[in-house]
């Protein structure tokens, strides 16, 4: 039976995110999002910057569909997934050999910003904290790829 390398970026993601929570009640953009975004971009290199750009147009446009209309809980999740497989959908015409997962991160990435903007925690600290969690997931990700 072959070992699968992709298993050990998600444990030390799940770990890291907890650990995170657990002791600044940060949400790191959701649990899973980021490993997969790191094993991703060993995967597929361009993806990475498909899903951030994605994040940020669906941030922006959920920002001004919430200046016009209060929207909140499930709601603000199901417009972000849609939005997120809009635009990610639009630009696998152009882009092949993606996975369907992909589709899937844009929204949830844009959707925990929002919750983490409006629970009091600087956007700017969000991103921070969510940058360096990505650089322990990819670092995770590349030595689990090449050494196992």
């Amino acid at each position: 039976m072959e070992f699968n390398w992709e298993i050990i970026p998600l444990l030390v993601g799940f770990i890291f995110s907890y650990l995170i929570y657990h002791h600044k009640k940060f949400r790191m953009g959701g649990v899973i999002v980021i490993p997969l975004l790191a094993i991703y971009t060993i995967k597929y290199p361009l993806l990475s910057l498909i899903v951030v750009l994605f994040s940020i147009i669906i941030f922006f446009i959920l920002k001004m569909l919430m200046e016009i209309k209060i929207i909140y809980g499930r709601r603000l999740l199901y417009i972000s997934l849609f939005l997120g497989v809009i635009l990610v959908s639009i630009s696998f015409i152009w882009l092949k050999n993606f996975t369907w997962y992909a589709v899937l991160l844009p929204g949830l990435i844009a959707y925990n910003y929002h919750r983490e903007s409006y629970s009091g925690v600087k956007i700017g600290k969000a991103v921070l904290f969510n940058v360096l969690f990505y650089i322990v997931c990819l670092i995770t990700a590349i030595l689990s790829f090449y050494l196992i």
